[in-house]
């Protein structure tokens, strides 16, 4: 399947086929990290960033239920910061931040942003 996505994208420039070659390796191997990273990547560049909050936001999930909240708490900062920046929607990047800050309060990535969202 990772041969196919990257054939859609770089010989057939289909994003579109490209992550659906991605997405049916994540309804197989939901906690594929390589599948995450090029569905990101693709939808980063795509600029399709509803897609992207979504997809992180199930990583995330994904993540959290094996235990690894490191990475957890760091793709819903991200998540924040497509909705920060990408999406110009404060309301919602400072709802995803107040989920990372309930889990761990001394969050840097969490708090940085949060200043810099209530200082603009």
């Amino acid at each position: 399947m990772f041969k196919l996505a990257k054939n859609a994208e770089t010989r057939l420039e289909d994003v579109d086929q490209a992550s659906g070659y991605l997405r049916q390796v994540l309804e197989v191997d939901e906690g594929n990290a390589q599948a995450y990273a090029a569905l990101e990547r693709l939808l980063r560049a795509g600029e399709r960033w509803y897609d992207l909050v979504d997809v992180l936001t199930k990583h995330a999930e994904v993540e959290g239920a094996a235990g690894r909240k490191p990475t957890e708490l760091a793709l819903r900062v991200a998540i924040a910061d497509v909705w920060e920046r990408e999406l110009s929607s404060p309301e919602s990047a400072v709802e995803a931040l107040e989920k990372v800050l309930a889990v761990a309060p001394d969050n840097v990535g969490a708090l940085l942003t949060m200043a810099r969202i209530h200082e603009g």
